[in-house]
């Protein structure tokens, strides 16, 4: 999730775990079967996805088994335009998951048919950092091309534009939200923690990002990292630190093995430096990271402050105090 977005993922993406598989709602099944006009067994993956959508396995009785992606009927043409965006990328030989087609179900959802990819979440190792580095490098070169790199600059000042005035009035206090509104408030006004790009002293350099390097959205397999989920490339024109920050903090910082994070951190960044010829600096993570989860904040602040969903709000505190615990 691109941290200012209005879709916040589960709790599960924020550690390494194989996909948990549960027998799908017997209706959804027979929609699903109905939609692709093919018999086959449908299994939801139930620790992954958030919001509305819902990601199944379906394993037909002849051939390889499928990943789909079913959405609301509003969010169609949000889906569309990143598959146009993962077929681009692909053409430009960046590897990246895309749909083999879509269809409708019967209720009016839209439903996304791909090849089930059997890599794995990345593991906080250097070796798999050297991987994600080289090729989010190879993402980035291609996503600065894009043709409508202006229109997601646009769309992502608005984005920003929009936290900040959410920030001011937690800050303010006329805005209370959240499990700890006083907390939340102290944070809002902490005028170390900066959430806007352009200011950062660190990387004045915006370029199209994924925008969303979940857990879920990065596949190792035979020593390549694949991409899946383009749907926060259309507002995170963000420097490149930001991806990066989110890796780091996903794969390496919230997972509970000790080891040398520091190497793992140099791994990812060597590697990125590698692949574009462009320097990121290792302190400017810190920072980056504590931005991030204070927009996340922000935008439950938003659309959640009465804090129905605290497991939500706790993930992101928790987030912050992790990237407050780096040295900077």
């Amino acid at each position: 999730m691109n941290r200012s977005s209005h879709r916040t993922p589960a709790w599960s993406g924020l550690t390494a775990q194989a996909p948990t598989l549960v027998e799908a709602d017997p209706v959804l099944a027979r929609r699903v079967v109905a939609a692709l006009r093919m018999d086959g067994a449908v299994r939801q993956i139930s620790n992954a996805g958030g919001g509305a959508s819902v990601f199944l396995k379906f394993e037909p009785t002849q051939g390889p088994p499928l990943f789909l992606k079913l959405v609301g009927e509003h969010r169609a043409d949000e889906l569309a335009d990143a598959e146009s965006v993962a077929q681009w990328l692909k053409s430009g030989g960046v590897n990246v998951v895309t749909a083999s087609r879509n269809t409708q179900l019967d209720d009016g959802r839209a439903l996304w048919v791909y090849a089930f990819h059997h890599g794995r979440p990345p593991l906080p190792t250097v070796p798999d950092l050297s991987v994600i580095g080289a090729e989010l490098g190879r993402l980035h070169q291609r996503l600065a091309r894009h043709p409508s790199t202006a229109q997601w600059r646009a769309r992502t000042d608005k984005r920003l534009s929009r936290l900040s005035e959410i920030r001011d009035s937690l800050a303010t206090g006329s805005l209370q939200a959240g499990p700890a509104p006083a907390r939340l408030q102290a944070l809002a006004r902490d005028p170390a923690i900066e959430f806007h790009p352009e200011r950062d002293r660190h990387s004045a350099c915006r370029v199209p990002l994924h925008g969303d390097l979940n857990l879920f959205n990065l596949l190792i397999e035979d020593d390549r990292c694949t991409f899946l989920d383009f749907e926060d490339v259309c507002h995170s024109v963000l420097p490149a630190v930001v991806d990066l920050a989110t890796v780091y903090e996903r794969v390496v910082l919230v997972n509970p093995l000790a080891g040398d994070n520091e190497a793992r951190l140099s791994a990812l960044l060597r590697a990125y430096e590698a692949s574009t010829g462009t320097s990121i600096d290792p302190h400017a993570i810190p920072a980056t990271l504590q931005g991030l989860a204070l927009r996340a904040l922000c935008t439950l602040a938003d659309i959640d402050p009465c804090a129905r969903d605290e497991q939500e709000w706790n993930k992101f505190f928790h987030l912050l105090d992790l990237a407050a615990t780096l040295p900077t």
